[in-house]
């Protein structure tokens, strides 16, 4: 596909437009490392958090944190490094290609789960025999993974290393010649890849996005009649719970239909110019040109996930703020020196007897902690709440 002759590109050789991109893919590999290994960790780890919806969104973290670990540092270095000359031999062309097709699919797949989770969740309340629970979830991801791999099994077979000119070598889909090979304009185009590269654009992109369009629409309809249908309603206490119930409805599925949106036109640009490039109706040089901005589109639609469902998911946004806080208390207690004085910002006064019969007294471990003893006893309290962190 590439027969171009130019070596590799050195860092003084780069223009600012490459650097702007580096910067760029650098900004969004931390933030999509960082922020899907936070809801990894917050999901897997926090037994509140281990609901259908969020299992489905541990889905997306998951595929979001393979492509922020495989592709952007990979994809700057054959971008801007070695001018698309491939590099890194014949096992990682079939991983680092596998892998990138393996998670925007599943990607696509897991949008569709949570679309018909959230039409569940909202349209059949009452028949909970047809809802997702955490068992099904857990079903319905393998069968995305099982699903999308499948999907990549060309990849896996008829990614090569090809040399070309001037002992050039190019990462490439190789896929067999038959008599249904057909040319257009006179150029040659095959009819595998031409096959794959449109049930590609179908089944990852067109089909999942008509099913999330519709049942979007019916949720979103649902919740305007219910809105209507309830009209001015009194302050009763059941009422106002179920109109702060419907509200909360209403902003996850704008969340989700904005994660979505975003995610598609990340994406879909992308598929539809691999299509036009195979059937020669742009150029190798045009679809180059252009490839920067498609595949800098699709790294934001990844990371996107990742800022949108940390920020606006209440669980995973506390246990983000509360790493932050014990990293931000524990430099600072290493920063301290034991002759520091402390002061208690807060003390537990939930005791068996009053505060005035115990005093406060200083551990020898550490200046961090201080130990409440009985005055009368001179015995410690080994409870947990009698150890209190001081800040």
């Amino acid at each position: 596909m590439n027969n171009s002759t130019t070596g590799p590109v050195g860092p003084t050789q780069l223009s600012t437009l490459q650097i702007t991109f580096i910067t760029l893919y650098a900004i969004l590999g931390f933030i999509g490392t960082v922020g899907n290994t936070i809801i990894i960790i917050s999901i897997i780890t926090v037994k509140k958090m281990k609901t259908p919806i969020n299992i489905l969104i541990l889905n997306l973290a998951l595929a979001g944190f393979l492509m922020s670990l495989f592709y952007i540092p990979i994809s700057m270095i054959t971008q801007f490094t070695t001018n698309y000359i491939w590099t890194h031999g014949q096992a990682m062309c079939k991983i680092y290609y596998t892998v990138t097709l393996w998670s925007v699919q599943v990607i696509s797949y897991t949008q569709v789960a949570i679309c018909i989770n959230r039409y569940q969740g909202i349209h059949l309340v009452m028949k909970k025999k047809y809802r997702m629970n955490i068992k099904t979830v857990m079903i319905v991801n393998l069968i995305i993974w099982i699903f999308a791999l499948l999907f990549c099994v060309p990849y896996l077979m008829y990614l090569r290393v090809v040399p070309q000119r001037n002992n050039i070598t190019h990462c490439l889909l190789v896929l067999p010649l038959t008599s249904l090979d057909f040319a257009i304009d006179g150029k040659f185009v095959s009819f595998f890849y031409f096959m794959y590269a449109a049930s590609y654009l179908l089944v990852a992109y067109l089909i999942p996005f008509v099913i999330m369009v519709m049942f979007y629409g019916i949720i979103i309809k649902g919740l305007r009649q219910r809105r209507l249908s309830r009209g001015n309603f009194n302050n009763d206490r059941n009422e106002l719970h179920r109109s702060i119930s419907m509200q909360r409805k209403e902003r996850v599925i704008k969340l989700f239909i904005a994660c979505v949106v975003i995610y598609f036109i990340a994406n879909l640009p992308y598929a539809i110019s691999l299509l036009l490039f195979i059937i020669h109706k742009i150029s190798w040089q045009i679809f180059i040109s252009i490839r920067y901005y498609l595949t800098i589109l699709q790294v934001f639609g990844v990371v996107s996930n990742a800022l949108l469902y940390g920020y606006f998911n209440t669980g995973i946004r506390n246990y983000s703020a509360s790493i932050a806080s014990k990293s931000i208390r524990r430099s600072a207690l290493i920063t301290q020196t034991p002759n520091t004085s402390f002061k208690t910002t807060s003390l537990k006064t939930n005791f068996a007897k009053p505060l005035n019969d115990f005093k406060m007294v200083k551990s020898l471990s550490s200046p961090a902690l201080v130990r409440i003893q009985r005055c009368n006893s001179g015995k410690q309290l080994k409870t947990a709440s009698n150890v209190v962190t001081v800040v």
